[in-house]
């Protein structure tokens, strides 16, 4: 993963080989500014690779 900041966002950017339609599941540790408590997110998503 890498930091990428644009005015104020920041994006937490990374790569990975996929299979053509196969649903992967991420699970993501948030620590919200202002906050001491980690929040777990949990989502499940279907990649496809751009067409060229």
């Amino acid at each position: 993963m890498r930091e990428v900041r644009e005015q104020e966002a920041i994006y937490a950017i990374g790569e990975l080989r996929i299979d053509e339609g196969e649903r992967y599941q991420f699970e993501v540790d948030v620590t919200p500014a202002g906050e001491s408590r980690t929040i777990t997110l949990h989502f499940a998503q279907s990649l496809f690779g751009e067409l060229r």
